[in-house]
């Protein structure tokens, strides 16, 4: 609410305009008043009002003086002048001390809310810009104005929330660019500012991130990738520059392939990846050529990485050691340069298995080999098990697997058949019905509806109709006895 500060020295007159304030305007608050315009200077000059409304004719300093005065003193006030009278000489003085309008007594009720309303809009506008340019003082490290923050800023903790979209970028900085998103608005209790690049979004908010406020933006940023949000706080505004660097720092150690997750940067679970095992045993297999079983414990250990949700940094200096090791038995006076191709596959590839197709491509550029890194491959047939036993109740497609790990549908098709015998729905449809008869075994209380969401079918009705298909009868009745759930 915007605050307002009445002078007027006929009492009936000051209560009127307060009452109106207070059941017509609900963007403003009173927050004092005076019956003459020294008093009012003096009140004004210590705790400024976004307005002054003022009576043109009071005892020692008159309405247009006092506007005057307070303009040069906080010309953020938007003043109103009331007069009973409607002389030029008094409309020009108003004009020229820069007064809002000038309202004629007796006052019409219409007139002071539309130009109240009006001004609330254009205060907004004010408050917001003010709001932007001191967050970005912050963020950049310069010097803040706190007479601004106090006037400005409608609390005194606000949290910070970093979303980055899709893999690691190289830069490596923690600097924030700090420029406005075109997509934040007045009012909406967030400031959404640019990271450190393109990738990234910097939230300043004064409540604490919820689920809606975050997934409401990754929609809109996310464009489909994944997204790492790391959020921490409150804090006050002049730690929001430190505050911000950590939540760059933390976020780097954190990106992991393919998965979109939201953390709490207090209650972070670190855990680490030891790689030695894997190291030692691709380079036994490197010195005696075997690429085969080379490249069988690179897809072995994907899979372990991708179980274990370790982040992109701990599964990219795992590679780095690992192309070393390549390099260390290459024969060739230029060996190749994996860094930029690594770099770049960490950063596009959208899950691990889209990942691991883009190493073994570099691998077999290094190795001088054919690319056979999927052709007929029992081991990623194995990740895209794993893959829909985690995920089964998730809208799930062909494609859309097909997508993750980079292969076409007629290869994924061929793989089911080769190794379940079944299609793709086939499988992923026999799956869920095994999942909702050890959830209805376990619990004959759930509602049908809540069995069905738990196993990826949002249509209990055609849930319904799936389970009698492939279990003969319906989930109600699965088990001998009728359960209690109900549609």
């Amino acid at each position: 609410m915007f605050s307002v500060f009445i002078a007027e020295d006929e009492p009936a007159s000051l209560e009127f305009i307060k009452n109106i304030i207070a059941k017509k305007c609900p963007d403003f608050h009173v927050v004092g008043e005076a019956y003459d315009g020294a008093e009012a200077l003096e009140k004004l000059s210590k705790h400024p009002a976004d307005v002054l409304i003022s009576d043109v004719e009071m005892d020692d300093v008159n309405g247009i003086e006092l506007v005057t005065k307070l303009n040069q003193m906080h010309p953020q006030t938007q003043a109103i002048i009331v007069s009973g009278y409607s002389e030029f000489s008094y409309i020009q003085g108003a004009l020229r001390a820069q007064a809002v309008d000038y309202i004629l007594k007796p006052i019409n009720i219409r007139q002071i809310v539309e130009v109240l309303s009006e001004i609330a809009d254009k205060l907004r506008r004010i408050y917001w810009d003010m709001q932007l340019s001191i967050w970005r003082d912050c963020i950049s490290r310069n010097v803040i104005d706190r007479d601004a923050v106090s006037y400005y800023m409608r609390g005194n903790l606000f949290y910070l929330s970093l979303i980055h979209r899709g893999g690691p970028t190289e830069s490596g900085g923690v600097e924030m660019m700090g420029h406005e998103i075109a997509y934040t608005m007045p009012e909406s209790e967030r400031w959404v500012l640019s990271g450190r690049n393109a990738s990234e979004l910097l939230v300043i908010s004064e409540r604490a991130p919820d689920s809606l406020m975050t997934e409401s933006l990754i929609e809109i940023f996310g464009e489909g990738l994944y997204c790492t949000t790391v959020f921490a706080g409150p804090f006050r505004p002049e730690k929001i520059y430190p505050g911000s660097i950590g939540l760059a720092r933390q976020l780097d150690q954190l990106i992991t392939i393919g998965v979109s997750q939201t953390l709490n940067s207090a209650v972070l679970n670190e855990k680490s990846l030891d790689c030695r095992e894997f190291l030692r045993t691709a380079d036994y297999y490197l010195r005696s050529a075997n690429i085969m079983g080379f490249r069988d414990e690179i897809v072995k250990n994907f899979g372990l990485w991708e179980t274990g949700g370790f982040c992109a940094l701990q599964v990219g200096n795992a590679l780095e050691q690992l192309f070393a090791r390549v390099i260390s038995h290459s024969t060739d006076s230029e060996p190749y340069d994996y860094s930029t191709p690594l770099a770049q596959a960490l950063k596009n590839a959208n899950s691990m298995g889209e990942l691991m197709s883009m190493v073994w491509d570099i691998f077999a550029r290094m190795l001088d080999i054919e690319s056979v890194f999927r052709q007929n491959t029992r081991d990623l047939f194995v990740l895209i098990e794993q893959y829909l036993s985690r995920h089964y109740m998730e809208p799930m497609s062909l494609q859309g697997v097909c997508n993750r790990f980079n292969i076409s549908q007629t290869y994924l098709s061929r793989l089911f058949k080769k190794y379940k015998n079944a299609s793709f729905n086939d499988y992923l449809t026999a799956i869920r019905i095994q999942k909702a008869k050890e959830i209805i075994s376990g619990n004959k209380d759930l509602k049908l509806k809540d069995v069905a969401e738990m196993v990826g079918y949002p249509d209990s009705s055609y849930f319904s109709k799936v389970f009698r298909q492939h279990v003969g009868c319906n989930p109600s009745k699965y088990g001998g006895k009728s359960a209690s759930f109900m549609k």
